[in-house]
């Protein structure tokens, strides 16, 4: 008989799977399913519909199953135990593929799911959860094949699976018996107390969440989380499972690529997988978790941190509980040397163009939300009452203090739309800058201040802004390429400015060349200027800024390019002229160069050349738009092994699985 397995959803077998050369897999589709649900049902994935035409070199089903797996040292130990390489998927699968998360078995061919006959729950010896947690290296999560119990789960951090009995005793599940509880013990960060008490705020402010409790094993923390994709049966003992995909899956995401800038799903991807395929009430829901996110300072949640819920007898898709939900920037974090860490603030997914929890701002989160379609007044009522809500549930919220402080320091400074990091930019004064306004507003992009109309001369260059640097502009596109909401900032004291009624930036012609390491004409008005080199690939990466993005598929390398001040001048500057009547960009700092492939200011004409500037381009300070869309990079020389972004490294790793954390500063 040929090697294959068979993947059960709902007691019926689906499809086969058979390995292939190079770790792929072969996906066939089974009869049974096909006259259950009908050709193209998203049952089993909203990206892999029931019968959709598989070819022998696709990727589809491999990217989908091997979300299946764990990541990490319990990969490893899996495949060690399998007797095959890490990256042997069905190989790991086959050994370990009985109890997986949702509803899908993979069970050999030929066998059939185990009935109540041969599966059930064993009762666990006194100290038997200790010696079990301990264990866990040598038998990741609790995987006991001399009792049929054969398991994988997603993720990183340790992790068991156990069943309960309904006076709260743990149980060993045998057989094909479904675990129906996770417990996830600290290890060398404390997170078990954090996650505890990040899920109570969020179903104290109404959101569904995963049910937890905080036990203390001999001494240990471990947070112990009911599965939300199990139900007790009404025919009999064994819960049934229901079935449940992530983010990855539902997007065919190789889980190695889970975090956006290494190419994974952004959230406008999820929110379009719920209004495609689901009740367009949950796109949002989505917001307001995302919101919530924010509030508590949650900056790893990332598209394996999102799943949906498919029932058996509907084509919809539902969005599932909260789960996995950290304040990261609560995190006190060790290094293997026992050193402090900073956690890393750069987020999983970005929120408005954001990519640093930092600088996310209510402005932010109603931006992320004109996106997927929400309009902008119901997005700031759904963003203002979830702040709102957290802050109201803190007082009442049992947990950790210490936690529940730094969430409500982040919840109010999210709330308030203040940058910390910049906050030169934002206005001392609004009532006196909308006083000089014609016609004008202050609004908040970003968490920096817009104003909006049309200006007299002393609201430009006049000393009355209390910032160090004015913002203006009016969002738009340029040459038909996609900017997010930005804005351009300009010196509050420009005296080449002075005469004009209206400023902004207009960007007229690409660059002819894609540079890093080069030089790039930056604009200045009406006088020549030394500018800093705009982007350069130094000898390592700078520590909090990265090109975003620009990353092979199938490459486990972050992308480390440094963004920032280069360590060299540019050449003088010159003006010029193509002859026709532009108007002069206003001067960017050397962070503000445009992003490698989108089109950027080339020829601009002198000042006089037009009365009257219009913002087409905003928010200047980053101008990496779809930085999927970005060319190859020529590095210019560098050392074999810096730490350059994925493409350009010497020896690229081929990250389908992660085996190493690739995110250092990050929770596991």
């Amino acid at each position: 008989m040929a090697d294959r397995l068979v993947v059960w959803l709902y007691d019926t077998p689906v499809a086969e799977l058979t390995p292939r050369p190079e770790f792929r897999i072969q996906l066939e589709w089974r009869p049974e399913g096909i006259e259950r649900w009908g050709l193209g049902h998203p049952v089993l994935s909203v990206g892999l519909p029931i019968g959709a035409a598989i070819g022998p070199r696709d990727v589809r089903g491999l990217d989908f199953f091997e979300n299946i797996l764990p990541e990490g040292l319990a990969l490893a130990r899996m495949a060690a135990l399998a007797g095959v390489r890490g990256v042997d998927t069905y190989g790991i699968l086959r050994a370990f593929g009985r109890d997986c998360a949702g509803a899908i078995m993979m069970i050999p061919d030929g066998e059939r799911p185990g009935g109540n006959e041969t599966s059930g729950y064993s009762p666990m010896a006194p100290g038997g959860l200790r010696r079990v947690i301990s264990a866990l290296d040598v038998a990741p999560l609790g995987a006991a094949p001399e009792r049929g119990f054969r398991p994988s789960l997603a993720g990183f951090q340790r992790k068991l699976l156990l069943g309960r009995a309904a006076d709260g005793t743990w149980r060993l599940p045998y057989g094909d018996a479904p675990s129906t509880w996770i417990l996830k013990p600290d290890g060398s960060h404390s997170m078990a107390a954090n996650e505890a008490t990040c899920l109570r705020l969020a179903a104290g402010c109404g959101l569904p969440a995963a049910e937890a409790e905080l036990l203390d094993v001999a001494g240990l923390p471990v947070l112990a989380v009911r599965r939300y994709d199990r139900r007790d049966s009404p025919s009999g003992p064994i819960p049934v499972r229901i079935h449940q995909e992530d983010g990855c899956q539902a997007t065919l995401t190789p889980p190695g690529l889970k975090y956006e800038e290494q190419g994974g799903p952004a959230l406008r991807d999820l929110a379009r997988l719920l209004r495609n395929f689901g009740d367009p009430r949950d796109v949002t829901s989505l917001l307001r978790r995302t919101t919530f996110n924010m509030a508590v300072g949650n900056a790893d949640a990332h598209a394996k941190n999102f799943s949906v819920l498919h029932e058996p007898d509907s084509a919809a898709i539902e969005l599932a509980p909260m789960y996995d939900v950290l304040s990261t920037i609560a995190l006190e974090l060790t290094g293997d040397q026992g050193q402090p860490m900073r956690a890393d603030t750069h987020l999983g997914q970005r929120v408005g163009g954001q990519a640093d929890i930092r600088k996310v701002t209510p402005a932010s989160l109603v931006d992320e939300a004109l996106g997927w379609g929400i309009r902008r007044q119901a997005a700031a009522a759904v963003v203002a009452e979830t702040l709102d809500r957290v802050l109201t549930a803190i007082p009442a919220t049992p947990g950790d203090e210490r936690v529940l402080a730094v969430i409500r320091g982040q919840a109010e400074r999210v709330r308030r739309g203040l940058l910390d990091a910049d906050p030169g930019a934002e206005f001392g004064a609004l009532a006196d800058l909308a006083h000089h306004a014609r016609g004008g507003h202050v609004e908040h992009v970003h968490g920096q201040a817009l104003l909006v109309g049309q200006h007299e001369r002393a609201g430009i260059h006049d000393p009355d802004p209390g910032g160090q640097r004015l913002v203006v502009g009016q969002p738009g596109v340029a040459h038909r390429v996609r900017i997010q909401v930005r804005v351009a900032v300009v010196d509050p004291v420009h005296a080449p400015l002075g005469h004009q009624q209206r400023v902004g930036v207009q960007f007229q012609g690409p660059l002819h060349r894609r540079v890093v390491g080069g030089h790039v004409r930056l604009a200045d008005a009406a006088r020549e200027q030394h500018d800093l080199v705009a982007l350069q690939v130094v000898q390592g990466p700078e520590p909090d800024e990265r090109l975003r993005h620009a990353v092979d598929r199938h490459r486990g390398h972050d992308p480390d390019v440094g963004v920032g001040p280069g360590r060299e001048r540019a050449p003088e500057h010159q003006r010029v002229h193509d002859g026709a009547q532009h108007p002069d960009v206003v001067r960017l700092g050397p962070a503000d160069a445009p992003a490698l492939g989108h089109p950027a200011a080339e020829v601009v004409p002198a000042a006089d050349h037009d009365r009257d500037l219009y913002a087409e381009i905003v928010n200047g300070q980053n101008l990496l738009g779809d930085a999927g869309q970005a060319g190859r990079i020529d590095p210019g020389t560098a050392r074999p092994r810096e730490r350059l972004a994925a493409q350009l490294d010497e020896n690229p790793a081929i990250a389908r699985h992660s085996l190493v954390d690739p995110r250092p500063g990050r929770p596991r």
